[in-house]
């Protein structure tokens, strides 16, 4: 009965952030409005082509559900702020940010409910798993962001993690908007680094979540594209840090030494 009333009193909102995908194929969308009606569910459509906007429009007309086209690719920080400024308008809640290709099981919310009761936490954050292993939560020692092997290894005070799965308290945001000079890498990153320094309390739930990390794509044009976005974020990152530009260099060359082993390509030693 506790549990079911602390459903009822606090609001759940999901932010979903579509790029040129029709919202029906969304894995995350059909999951989201098959678990709970009451679920508020926000869709920010990055889509740069048009077709994806108009049809995603129309395929959005269901309860509870809130479309809002960026016109273009505005970045992902630019897509989160828009849905905040409408869910901070609303009763005060907790907001899960997803991609759109993010399997969500029932027992997502139930696990979730389970965390807020026993643990009091500004931000949970589910187990996100890709093809390689463990890839949120992380791990941010000093300024390098990597992998755990489990969560054993997790220091709470260098703690890091993805977007997809996050949970966050709305009450974050009367202060607090998303760095729109970001426009994908890194973003996570930065907003967990920047709740450490407002000493904001995380929470690991034990809920299990597969990723599709574009990261791990083969296609050299997709990294290619993908490696242009993560220097300019990268870059970013880190310019406010002494010695900045030595930590982007050190990081960007390990990146391009593990593309060049995985497609063994020499030309992506030049990108």
């Amino acid at each position: 009965r506790r549990q079911r009333q602390m459903c009822i009193r606090d609001s759940i909102y999901a932010i979903v952030v579509l790029y040129n995908k029709n919202l029906s194929k969304s894995i995350t969308f059909n999951c989201l409005k098959s678990i709970d009606s009451n679920i508020q569910i926000f869709i920010c459509d990055n889509s740069d082509d048009k077709k994806y906007a108009a049809n995603n429009k129309i395929a959005s007309n269901y309860k509870n559900v809130h479309y809002k086209s960026m016109n273009g690719n505005k970045g992902l920080p630019s897509a989160y702020n828009a849905a905040i400024e409408d869910i901070v308008k609303l009763s005060p809640g907790w907001i899960c940010l997803f991609d759109d290709d993010t399997f969500v099981p029932a027992e997502y919310f139930t696990l979730l409910s389970e965390a807020k009761r026993t643990q009091k936490a500004d931000i949970y954050l589910p187990l996100v798993y890709d093809e390689v292993g463990l890839l949120s939560p992380n791990i941010m020692k000093k300024y390098f962001c990597h992998r755990a092997n489990s969560i054993d290894e997790i220091n709470i005070g260098e703690i890091s993690a993805i977007n997809s799965g996050m949970v966050l308290s709305s009450k974050i945001f009367k202060t607090y908007r998303y760095d729109e000079n970001y426009f994908l890498d890194f973003v996570d990153h930065a907003f967990m680094r920047d709740m450490r320094y407002l000493h904001k309390k995380v929470a690991i739930f034990n809920c299990k979540l597969k990723q599709n990390f574009a990261a791990n794509t083969n296609d050299i044009a997709s990294l290619k594209k993908r490696f242009k976005i993560l220097k300019k974020d990268l870059r970013y990152f880190y310019s406010k840090l002494n010695f900045g530009l030595l930590y982007y260099l050190y990081i960007i060359s390990k990146r391009k030494i593990r593309i060049f082993l995985n497609v063994k390509k020499a030309s992506t030693l030049f990108w």
